[in-house]
Parts: structure tokens; sequence; C-alpha cells
């Protein structure tokens, strides 16, 4: 199978070291963010196996939670956590949640109501998405780092959710 891109439709999706079903999350790797890409090299039932392109760990990825990649991201979540809605509304009711850092692509045409509308999943306020392009820009790592107090601890995670050691370094560090 040639490598296929997939990006990540969920608020986080588990890259697992081995396919696995059951209570526990067996061994989480590491975790893909809302829009992040995975570059999927082979199928087993449901899970697809490949690569993170953000952190470059392997692993299997349970399938509902990636397609394949259509579109590019073109902001990110600057907020520590934010949600998707059904309408431009504060009062419109949660699709999902969104997390620092997830990627997305913002129709540019589309602010109403001071939100913005993420292609696929919904609309954001405004505020909360920052254009890619301000990542090359100098960063404070202590300021992101501090942003970050109180997160909760999850084994192998890099979300609002909770995030591990790593999950941390490399989201202070993005």
């Amino acid at each position: 199978m040639q490598k296929t891109a997939y990006r990540t439709i969920k608020t986080t999706a588990d890259i697992l070291y081995e396919p696995f079903l059951a209570e526990q999350i067996g061994r989480r790797e590491s975790q893909l963010l809302q829009g992040e890409i995975f570059d999927v090299e082979a199928v087993d039932g449901l899970f697809l196996k490949g690569k993170s392109r953000h952190d470059g760990y392997k692993g299997y990825v349970h399938r509902d939670g990636l397609r394949v990649n259509e579109g590019k991201a073109t902001h990110f979540c600057s907020t520590n956590l934010s949600f998707f809605r059904h309408t431009p509304d504060i009062k419109s009711r949660e699709i999902m949640p969104v997390s620092f850092m997830s990627r997305l692509e913002i129709d540019k045409h589309s602010l109403k109501n001071g939100f913005v509308r993420a292609c696929g999943h919904g609309w954001m306020p405004q505020g909360h998405v920052t254009p890619l392009s301000a990542l090359r820009e100098r960063i404070d790592y202590v300021s992101q780092a501090l942003k970050l107090l109180g997160m909760p601890y999850r084994y192998g995670g890099r979300s609002a959710l909770g995030m591990d050691c790593s999950g941390f370094v490399q989201t202070v560090m993005t």
C-alpha cells in the first residue's frame, strides 16, 4: 500500500503501540490533535498503521478518528480549549471540544457575529484561532508553559484534556 495522508477529525486520536480495543488504553505512544496529519502505510482491521507528521510517532490509530486528507490547515486553536458550535452564536450547542494547537482550515470569508467557520466542523470564536504563520514568530517558552499550569496528567496525551511530560514539552516548544 502506498502511503496516504489522513487528517484527524476528532478532538484527539490516540497513536497506539499496537491495535487494541479494550477498556485499557494499551500503550498510547502519543496523540494526534484535531487537523494533524497521519501518513498511513497499512490497514489492520479497524486500525490504520502509520506515522504522525507532527512528532514522528509511529503506531496504530483507530480509523474512526481519521479521514483522507482534503484541504489545508490555515490556523491553529490558540486558547487552551475551545468548541466547534453549530451556529455563530455563543448560545449555540457545542459540537465538540478543540484543544490548543489543533490545526484548522478556516473559511476566510466566514466572519459572522465574531465567529469564523472551521471547514467541515462548525463555528469558533474568531479570537480563539490564529494563523499558522504566527508559529514562525519568536515564542516565549516560559509564558507558554505557564499557560498550561493545572493541565491534567494523561499518559501519552498532548491536549487540553490532559498531557504527559513529552506532550507538555511538545506543546510548549511548538
